[in-house]
């Protein structure tokens, strides 16, 4: 037999916290968003250091290398940024879904008879 406080994480938590999300709809479409663009980003940035590599670099093309490296640090750099901004909103949507839910706890307190306490 397995620990109950060791049970997985059941669905209908997962399901009832994101419904705390709804009041914040446009702060999580827009992480869902950057996830989503940074999942896409990463692959690329792959690609195109193996392009500069195999490309300008192997054929050494002093000025298409200098073009490659360039178009690289910027898409790098887009990338990181896009990573900064995905963190700073998974940060503010959850410290937004524990206060709600906080609020809720201390609602459901306020509500309960002395005999519970």
């Amino acid at each position: 037999m397995s620990d109950p406080a060791q049970r997985p994480l059941d669905w209908g938590i997962v399901r009832r916290l994101a419904g705390y999300t709804r009041r914040y709809a446009r702060r999580r479409n827009t992480l869902l968003g950057l996830v989503v663009l940074r999942a896409i980003q990463l692959p690329f940035v792959a690609w195109a250091m193996a392009r500069v590599l195999s490309g300008p670099i192997a054929h050494r093309d002093a000025r298409g290398t200098a073009a490659g490296v360039a178009g690289f640090l910027i898409l790098a750099g887009f990338t990181e940024l896009c990573f900064v901004f995905r963190y700073r909103f998974a940060l503010r949507l959850g410290e937004a879904v524990v206060h709600d839910l906080r609020d809720d706890i201390y609602a459901h307190l306020l509500r309960m008879p002395m005999s519970f306490f």
